[in-house]
C-alpha cells in the first residue's frame, strides 16, 4: 500500500472570521492561507511524490497547486475529498451556534447515531466516502508516497478510522490550516505517524 501526506488547505476568510465551511462553500485561500501553503510546499518539496490529489474545492485545489509546483505533477480531483456538507449551517457564523461546530455534529441522538447536519450529511457518510478515497488512492499507488489535499472533517474522519476510534472523539481534535498529517498503509494494519505538523515558516 502507500504512505499518504494529507494536508489541511490553508486559510480563507470564513475560517478566519469563524464561519461555518462546509462542502458548498467555494472560497478561496487569503493571504495568510497562501503563505501557509507556501510554508507547507518548503517543509514537503525534498519529498518523492508520485501523484497528487485533491478535493475539487477552489480553496483546497489552490494549496495543492502551490505544495505541488516543485514536483510537476498534475492534480487528480477527487469529490470524496471535498468538506462535510454542512447542510443549514453554511455560512453561519460559529458563534451563534454557541457551540464549537465539531461538538454539534458529534453528539449522539437516542439511536446512537451521529447526526445528520439539516440539508447536509453526518459523519458517518463523510467517513465513508473519505476512506474509500483514501483506500482508492493507496491501492492505485502500492509503495509510493502520495499528497493528498482536502479538509478539517475529512482529515480528522480518516484518522479516527486509522485509530480505531469513534467519531464521537473529533471534537477533541484541533488541525491548523495548511498542517501536515501522515498515515501509512503499508501493512495490515494502518498506522499514524504525522498528525498537525506545522510546517516552518518561510525564511526571508
Amino acid at each position: 500500500m502507500a504512505r499518504i501526506i494529507m494536508v489541511r488547505h490553508g486559510e480563507t476568510e470564513w475560517n478566519r472570521q469563524m464561519r461555518v465551511q462546509g462542502g458548498r462553500s467555494d472560497i478561496p485561500l487569503n493571504d495568510a492561507g497562501r503563505s501557509q501553503a507556501e510554508n507547507a510546499r518548503n517543509a514537503l518539496k525534498n519529498k518523492e511524490l508520485s501523484a497528487v490529489y485533491s478535493s475539487p474545492m477552489l480553496r483546497a485545489l489552490e494549496t495543492a497547486r502551490i505544495i505541488s509546483t516543485p514536483h510537476k505533477l498534475e492534480i487528480a480531483t477527487l469529490p470524496e475529498l471535498s468538506e462535510l456538507d454542512a447542510g443549514d449551517y453554511e455560512g453561519i457564523p460559529i458563534a451563534q451556534l454557541g457551540r464549537r461546530f465539531s461538538q454539534i455534529i458529534t453528539e449522539m441522538g437516542k439511536g446512537d447515531e451521529l447526526p445528520r447536519t439539516p440539508g447536509g450529511e453526518s459523519l458517518t457518510e463523510v467517513q465513508a466516502r473519505a476512506w474509500q478515497a483514501i483506500n482508492t488512492i493507496a491501492t492505485r499507488h502500492s509503495g509510493e508516497t502520495v499528497l493528498v489535499v482536502t479538509h478539517y472533517f475529512i482529515i480528522l474522519a480518516v484518522i479516527c478510522k486509522v485509530l480505531e476510534l469513534p467519531l464521537v472523539n473529533i471534537s477533541r481534535f484541533y488541525m491548523s490550516n495548511g498542517s501536515i498529517s501522515s498515515i501509512n498503509m503499508n501493512g495490515s494494519v494502518p498506522r499514524l505517524e504525522i498528525f498537525n505538523n506545522p510546517p516552518p515558516a518561510a525564511t526571508v
